[in-house]
């Protein structure tokens, strides 16, 4: 399955704020591990924009993540850990590299409309 997507966040200190735009674009695949019920789900993304204020734009960045999903009726489970890396130009002799893990919880009810 096809995925694309705008993320924004701020993390913030004492001295600063930093606020963080990605959009993504990549693909998720589901493989079955027990008929419709129990999945295994793995996901990729480039990001072709990062914009952090305060940096220059990312050089390269990605995300990669894998997980686990369960459907019972029309409840859905999924648990994912996510892997996403940012690479900054270098300014002067200093070099910027940014890495965030991240494990997602999600639940939802499926809707099928006739």
């Amino acid at each position: 399955m096809l995925e694309s997507g705008v993320t924004v966040r701020s993390f913030g200190t004492v001295v600063a704020r930093q606020r963080w735009t990605l959009i993504r674009a990549g693909a998720e695949a589901r493989v079955p591990l027990s008929g419709e019920t129990f999945w295994a789900l793995g996901r990729a993304h480039l990001l072709p924009l990062v914009r952090v204020n305060g940096l220059p734009n990312a050089a390269t960045a990605f995300d990669a993540g894998t997980g686990l999903g369960y459907q019972r009726g029309r409840l859905l489970f999924e648990v994912a850990y996510t892997l996403e890396r940012c690479d900054f130009p270098s300014q002067g002799s200093t070099r910027r590299s940014e890495q965030l893990g991240t494990l997602a919880f999600r639940g939802g009810v499926q809707l099928r409309l006739h």
